[in-house]
């Protein structure tokens, strides 16, 4: 069964809600914005909240719930602009973590896995691709299933971005969110500066819309 169509999508340029109803009518072009007004309100806009430095000082302490939405955004994005794999479901998550920092897509080195399997001997067949994987394994999955780090844990250092340690890694959790934007909206401007419909993150982004109306 479709989705029902008087469900709300998100905002129209105007600022007022559109229906699932709404978008199906829309033609494809139009679609791909609908899905970036709706991203910007109901994804991003609402995540910033959380991120957000009045006088000097957070708005708001969240540092553990923010590391957990941006995880989420990082998924999300990821499924807009690369998609779904049948055969591995982390690789829409790990497509966009590259894209956050190259030095991400880097393999661990042996000594990294080695410390890591002597902490938890019962990960020792886990792969190692990249640090995407580790934060994917070993914090994505552990962060929104129990509510904790196992591998990747937080750190508030202001001078520190990400690093790895001795088999784990730390990770800023205001860091991770800001160059989750920045990559966020080099994606958007790069469908504008290229309208081509053979674009293939146009493909992808209308792909995705498509499965969330149908």
């Amino acid at each position: 069964m479709p989705v029902p169509g008087y469900i709300i999508f998100g905002p129209n340029e105007h600022g007022q809600d559109i229906t699932v109803a709404d978008v199906r009518a829309l033609p494809l072009a139009e679609r791909t914005l609908a899905l970036k007004r709706r991203l910007d309100r109901l994804l991003v806009g609402q995540i910033d909240e959380l991120a957000k430095v009045q006088n000097g000082s957070r708005v708001v302490y969240s540092p553990f719930p923010l590391a957990v939405l941006t995880c989420v955004a990082i998924e999300t994005v990821g499924q807009v602009f690369h998609g779904p794999s049948k055969d591995d479901p982390k690789e829409a998550f790990v497509w966009m973590a590259n894209r956050i920092d190259r030095m991400l897509s880097r393999k661990p080195p042996k000594a990294f896995k080695t410390a890591a399997t002597v902490r938890w001997p019962n990960k020792k067949n886990q792969k190692f691709d990249s640090y995407s994987d580790v934060i994917y394994h070993f914090f994505r999955n552990t962060l929104i299933h129990g509510y904790h780090g196992r591998g990747v844990y937080l750190t508030e250092d202001e001078t520190q971005t990400w690093s790895p340690d001795d088999g784990f890694l730390y990770v800023n959790p205001y860091w991770f969110w800001t160059a989750f934007r920045r990559v966020y909206d080099e994606l958007f401007r790069e469908l504008d500066e290229n309208p081509n419909d053979n674009n293939r993150l146009r493909m992808k982004c209308r792909e995705y819309v498509e499965r969330m109306l149908y």
